[in-house]
């Protein structure tokens, strides 16, 4: 056969349902790796006093227990109105701050502000704290 007489434009059918399974099975497969790479299996979280989670939680004035902070004075906090409602300091914790669980997806102990593979306490607090809206 002479190579001359061999249109390279000319894709068979059979060589297209190919190509377009084998993208389907690595879409597929993607998209299976995304659903369960932000799983604790696939990434152990550091706590907040591990020692790359050390800095960033002291910047913050991360304290791992509200409760216990404010009665031993170790974090100042004073009631805060948002959206017409008044949180006292005890009120003030993760938990139910704006940025808790934002790394790693909806009720994983990290903070949008700390780095995503350190976790943090739904009891403990910081300097900048935020409602839930």
């Amino acid at each position: 056969m002479n190579e001359s007489n061999v249109d390279s434009n000319n894709v068979a059918p059979a060589d297209r349902r190919d190509f377009f399974k084998k993208m389907l099975a690595l879409a597929g497969a993607g998209a299976f790796f995304q659903l369960f790479s932000n799983s604790k299996a696939f990434a152990a979280l550091k706590p907040a006093t591990s020692p790359s989670c050390k800095a960033p939680a002291a910047a913050l004035g991360y304290v791992n227990n509200l409760a216990v902070a404010l009665k031993n004075h170790k974090i100042a906090k004073t009631a805060k109105t948002v959206n017409g409602k008044t949180w006292t300091p005890l009120e003030q914790h993760c938990a139910n701050c704006m940025f808790f669980g934002k790394n790693q997806g909806k009720n994983v102990p990290t903070c949008a502000l700390m780095p995503p593979s350190c976790a943090v306490s739904p009891h403990g607090s910081c300097n900048d704290w935020n409602a839930k809206s």
